[in-house]
């Protein structure tokens, strides 16, 4: 029987053959980093995969890791051209010091957004982060080490720190959100409207509410302060969104296409041209690239620089403009 393990060997002795093949990771075949087969970083991958390799008439297909802290380095380190990443995740490695950084990462495309939000149960009627007080909250998902940092924040945005709550540790959100739905802890983080929070909503009585962060802390500035490269985003009710019945904020960041510094500017071009091209039909094919429009692949709220080539190519475009700029002053290169 065909594992998922020897699927994963496949895949990367297929990259890996082909890389070595070419001499180079420019040269001829494009391997794209992603998360884990059958995660939207993996689906989101191997669609642009899909698109570059007909633009760029080369080999171009989604390499499946672990997670982003596997496949950044590699990038940083010229053994994968391009990879699927958050801001959260590139601008902590970015903005690293000593040999943790990894100062030659670079943006090619924004992708999407990704909406996250805390999780109750409606019928607590507990509306905003300062009615968790004294509440059960999954602060620590051991699996996903990297949400603490955003829960962390989120309660400072409603006033409160974990010695506010009564703290627990869980594996990841799918397993917190079970412990939501049998009733052993009051609250939780979550991505916006993923299966496994549609499926507590349907379970739970009353359903799941999101928890507002509206207030006066909650600005991009100041969120981005706290974890670089997040920002406040708007959530209204939508026929897909049972939960939502409200108008809330909620936090959010964007996932980019990350390539190298040492990536030659024609070749970046190329793919940020390829992936703007081929915008509607990879929304038509991806659900989850819908809420971006062809021009904000080249949005400025880019956690690290945007490739030289990329910024070509956007200019050339019509869809570079004066915050591009102001952003790309901002980084310490």
């Amino acid at each position: 029987m065909t594992t998922i393990k020897t699927l994963f060997r496949t895949a990367a002795a297929a990259a890996a053959l082909i890389v070595m093949a070419s001499g180079s990771v420019f040269a001829q075949a494009i391997a794209i980093g992603t998360n884990p087969q059958g995660t939207v970083f993996y689906s989101v991958g191997s669609a642009v995969g899909s698109k570059l390799t007909e633009a760029l008439n080369r080999p171009v297909l989604a390499q499946p890791y672990a997670g982003s802290s596997v496949y950044l380095p590699l990038i940083e380190n010229g053994e994968l051209a391009l990879g699927v990443s958050s801001t959260v995740d590139s601008a902590r490695v970015y903005n690293a010091e000593g040999d943790e950084r990894l100062g030659k990462l670079r943006s090619i495309a924004r992708l999407w957004p990704i909406r996250i939000a805390m999780a109750t149960r409606r019928a607590d009627d507990i509306e905003t982060i300062a009615d968790l007080e004294g509440k059960r909250v999954a602060t620590t998902l051991t699996a996903q080490a990297q949400m603490r940092e955003i829960i962390l924040m989120m309660l400072s945005l409603g006033g409160l720190s974990e010695d506010d709550v009564v703290a627990s540790s869980t594996g990841n959100v799918g397993q917190a959100l079970q412990q939501l739905t049998e009733g052993s802890i009051d609250a939780t983080l979550t991505a916006v409207g993923i299966p496994a929070v549609q499926q507590a909503n349907a379970t739970i009585s009353g359903g799941v509410r999101y928890i507002d962060l509206a207030g006066e802390n909650t600005t991009a500035e100041n969120m981005d302060a706290i974890v670089a490269g997040t920002f406040p985003a708007p959530l209204t009710p939508d026929s897909n969104l049972a939960e939502v019945q409200e108008d809330i904020t909620v936090a959010s960041w964007d996932i980019y296409l990350i390539g190298s510094a040492d990536m030659p500017d024609e070749e970046a071009g190329a793919i940020a041209t390829a992936v703007y091209e081929a915008w509607e039909e990879l929304k038509s094919e991806v659900p989850a690239l819908g809420a971006t429009q062809p021009a904000e692949i080249a949005a400025s709220g880019n956690a690290v620089p945007y490739h030289p080539g990329a910024i070509a190519a956007f200019q050339e475009l019509g869809i570079w403009s004066a915050e591009n700029d102001a952003q790309e002053a901002s980084f310490e290169q």
